[in-house]
């Protein structure tokens, strides 16, 4: 792959790394928070439409295809690449999978399905409503702070392979 190939595919990385950042910033910073303030059963009610609504999402798409991404960049990066822009791209994968990838898997999906199991309008939801509430946005806090992370490392290396 030539350079200006991968300097546009670290572009293209980049902005789909901050477009998943963005959804993530947007649950953080009011969604979650317009949530909390509403009576528990309506906050989770639409908690679980959106657990829903997100598998037929062009989010999730996105979101699910950076995870091979991310590794198929750090492995082209790690046998084709050397110096400052190699580093930046492992760095950039390996950001994404873990801090954006893993952690969805293992915080914020098994999260989710624990809620969604649950009747909206019941007292073991609601119970547990207070807690996921606070602790999901913090996972789903860092999942935006990797996927910036991840975005600007990618970009930074397409500016220093043009």
């Amino acid at each position: 792959m030539p350079f200006e190939w991968t300097s546009l595919a670290c572009l293209l990385l980049g902005l789909a790394n901050a477009r998943v950042s963005g959804v993530f910033l947007a649950f953080s910073d009011f969604l979650m928070r317009a949530f909390r303030e509403a009576d528990a059963p309506h906050g989770i009610d639409v908690m679980q439409r959106l657990n829903q609504t997100v598998m037929r999402s062009e989010f999730l798409a996105t979101f699910m295809a950076l995870a091979p991404l991310s590794l198929a960049a750090i492995a082209y990066a790690a046998l084709r690449l050397d110096g400052a822009p190699a580093r930046l791209i492992i760095g950039a994968g390996l950001t994404y999978f873990i801090a954006v990838f893993l952690v969805t898997i293992a915080r914020n999906v098994p999260m989710n399905k624990r809620l969604d199991a649950a009747p909206f309008d019941s007292e073991a939801a609601a119970d547990y409503w207070r807690v996921y509430a606070v602790s999901w946005t913090r996972w789903n806090s860092l999942r935006s702070i990797g996927a910036l992370a991840a975005a600007g490392l990618y970009l930074f290396a397409a500016m220093l392979l043009k």
